[in-house]
């Protein structure tokens, strides 16, 4: 049989560093909003404040911390830097696995697990779905290796990766199933540790048919990408400003919630919003209707869509990362964050309406508004035409 190694010429040409998309940044459109998330996560300083966030090409080594780490997205590359070492992780159906950085890459390695597979990539990059997902294919447990993150440049990696691997097994915990991820620093005994498989978690070999056929699925993926994302720009722009809301799902998340749905039924029990980068809302009665939450949302988690007599807030519970973007927009406090979740809740509807009501026309500009006492101007001409003590009866 030959043995095509496919992956390496479909990388070819693709760039290592990856693009800051600053509209999807929590900073960009949040002014109040001073995440800095991905700043104290570069072990190599390359990210630059500035009026906006500016990555240093010359200090950016392409690890890809900055990718797992952003809520949004805002850092991202060409192609998912996760789609191979997915690929090869599903494939290898092991009982337990152990995965090493390329800086502490062995030829020979004594683990836990029958199989250690090199990555080319620091762990602290890996994102919380490929973790879930890997511990799903490697039932009996999954290791990571950071035995030597405190002698690495990288620095506060090894932070990263135990938090990463603490919102794993909360996950797994939340669902009823055992909590198999485990850093490997932390095993009390080496005595029993056997040589394992080392394998190349980057570098899978095909045989010619399924390199055709990945070859294919990516040329299909690519041409589907490239027709829907020119179709939603075109309705885009017919839709009213108000309705046009923010469509990008961050791909990591969407894995995400691919994953949950593989866990099974969920304990009902509360989680503090901020072990989990979920959330949701609750909206009061001194909503106004001016849509903001949901233009600033970044996921698209909120969507406001209204007519000449009335409007709603509909909410998409997995889209929400929980970044109180709304929240902090609203211009009346109407929309809270929730301090607490379940995930019963948030599996209980792709799609939910948290608030509704009726609009009157303003009798100065001729717009849609909702009323709270019986007014009939809205708010924006209030402000803008009447002094205060100056407004009309009614």
């Amino acid at each position: 049989m030959v043995e095509v190694d496919i992956f390496d010429l479909l990388e070819q040409g693709l760039v290592s560093q990856p693009t800051f998309h600053r509209e999807r940044c929590l900073r960009f459109r949040y002014y109040l909003n001073r995440c800095n998330l991905c700043l104290k996560s570069c072990p190599f300083g390359a990210i630059r404040e500035s009026l906006y966030l500016e990555l240093d090409e010359e200090k950016c080594t392409g690890c890809g911390i900055c990718w797992q780490v952003c809520p949004t997205e805002a850092w991202a590359f060409p192609k998912s830097p996760e789609k191979t070492l997915r690929t090869t992780i599903l494939s290898l159906q092991t009982s337990a696995l152990e995965l090493i950085c390329h800086r502490a890459a062995q030829d020979e390695v004594f683990s836990p697990a029958p199989v250690a597979l090199n990555v080319k990539r620091c762990l602290a990059s890996l994102s919380l779905a490929l973790i879930l997902e890997t511990a799903l294919s490697a039932p009996q447990g999954l290791w990571l290796n950071d035995e030597l993150c405190p002698q690495c440049p990288m620095g506060s990696a090894q932070s990263i990766i135990r938090e990463q691997a603490q919102k794993a097994n909360r996950i797994l915990k939340a669902f009823g199933k055992e909590e198999t991820i485990a850093l490997k620093s932390s095993l009390p005994n080496r005595d029993g540790l056997l040589p394992a498989q080392v394998r190349q978690g980057d570098e899978p070999l095909l045989d010619r048919r399924a390199s055709f056929s990945l070859l294919y699925g990516e040329l299909v993926g690519l041409m589907r990408k490239a027709v829907g994302e020119s179709l939603e720009g075109l309705f885009g722009q017919l839709l009213p400003p108000e309705e046009r809301v923010p469509k990008h799902l961050p791909e990591p998340r969407l894995r995400l919630v691919r994953t949950l749905a593989r866990l099974g039924t969920p304990k009902d029990e509360e989680i503090p919003a901020s072990e989990l980068p979920f959330g949701l809302v609750e909206v009061d009665d001194s909503c106004t209707a001016c849509g903001l939450c949901a233009n600033q949302c970044p996921t698209g988690a909120l969507i406001f869509h209204r007519n000449q007599e009335s409007f709603a807030i509909d909410f998409v519970p997995l889209a929400c990362i929980g970044c109180k973007a709304c929240e902090g927009n609203c211009p009346t406090g109407a929309i809270k964050v929730k301090p607490y979740f379940s995930f019963p809740a948030l599996l209980r509807s792709l799609r939910l309406t948290v608030f509704k009501g009726e609009l009157k026309t303003c009798r100065q500009c001729g717009k849609p508004f909702r009323p709270t006492e019986g007014e009939e101007i809205c708010p924006a001409c209030r402000k803008l035409y009447y002094p205060p003590g100056e407004m009309p009866a009614g």
